[in-house]
This record gives C-alpha cells, structure tokens and sequence, in this order.
C-alpha cells in the first residue's frame, strides 16, 4: 500500500498540474497593437513615397488636393500631376473599408459587361477597363486599390506599390487594437 501511495505521489508531481480547459485558469497575458490609419488624416506618403512616384510615372510630380470628398470611411484619393506635363494626372484610391473588395468586384462586373477589359495579375485580382483606370484587390487586407493614369504600364507598376506598401498598419481604415495573445 505505501509503495502505491508514493508512486501515485511521483506521478502526481511528475504531471503538469495546468489544466488548458480549466475554466477558472486566466487566459495567457495579452498584448494589443494598433493597425490602421484614419481615413480623415491619412497621409499618402505610408503608402506612396514620392521617390517611388517620380520613378514610375518618370518625373517630378506635384501632389494636388483632391477635389471631391471620398465616401464615409475612406481616406482622400492620393492624386499627383507630372511636372513636366501638366496634363498628366494620377489618381489612387484606396477603399479599405470591410466591403472594399465587394464594392470593387461589382465594379469589375459592370465594366466587363460594358466592354474592353484587361486582366491584370496583381494582388488577389486585377481588371484594367477604359484606358484610363485600373482596379486591383489586395490580398493581405480589405483593400482595393483604384488607379487612374494615362498609361497601362503605370498604372500597373501603380497598383504593384500600391500593394507592396499596404498592410495591417498603412492601411487607411478606422484605427483599432487588435489583442496579439501569447503562445
């Protein structure tokens, strides 16, 4: 009997004692982290340097306000105009709202059905439509990404930084933490 007893003892603390479905054990420590920027104050430059800018469209380029104000939760569209050929403009929109790629998909759909459209193979999905403007879904966040330019290059290489540069923390949408728990 005494060697059970002092073997069933070994045992018992030979075994870790922490129960992970215990419902009276505390949670592991958490941290939180911040992601996303707000859309009111956003600033172009988290997601389009101006060096990488001048590189793409070929020059120096001015930025310029934006005339119309975007949609509730989305951030002012980034437009930059060619220096030296005033008449080049691009717009870049970034719709990171939760319905951002829903909205563009239906967008997509309507300019197929409407005529000439360019597969694009950039993000998650890509559609160049009109000449003029490029859409492009994100596939790390909730973004789409809308470009417009003069030029089908460019506005690929566009929506390509676009991407690149876009994440948790750029992203322009309503600020919020986010618990990272412990492992």
């Amino acid at each position: 009997m005494r060697k059970l007893l002092l073997l069933s003892l070994l045992v018992a603390a030979a075994c870790d004692q922490s129960n992970p479905y215990d419902p009276y054990q505390a949670p592991p420590p958490t941290a939180a982290k911040m992601i996303g920027q707000d859309p009111e104050t956003f600033d172009c430059k988290l997601v389009y340097p101006e060096q990488e800018i001048v590189a793409i469209v070929g020059g120096p380029v001015v930025k310029v306000d934006a005339p119309i104000d975007p949609e509730p939760g989305m951030a002012r569209p980034c437009i930059y105009r060619l220096r030296s050929d005033g008449s080049q403009l691009w717009q870049l929109l970034l719709d990171c709202r939760n319905l951002g790629h829903m909205k563009a998909e239906e967008v997509m759909a309507i300019e197929t059905a409407k005529g000439p459209v360019v597969p694009v193979t950039v993000g998650k999905r890509g559609l160049d439509h009109s000449q003029i403007r490029l859409i492009a879904l994100d596939d790390d966040t909730p973004c789409a990404v809308y470009v417009t330019g003069p030029d089908a290059a460019k506005r690929e290489a566009l929506a390509r930084l676009s991407l690149k540069n876009l994440n948790e923390t750029t992203q322009p949408r309503t600020p919020r933490a986010v618990e990272i728990r412990a492992k």
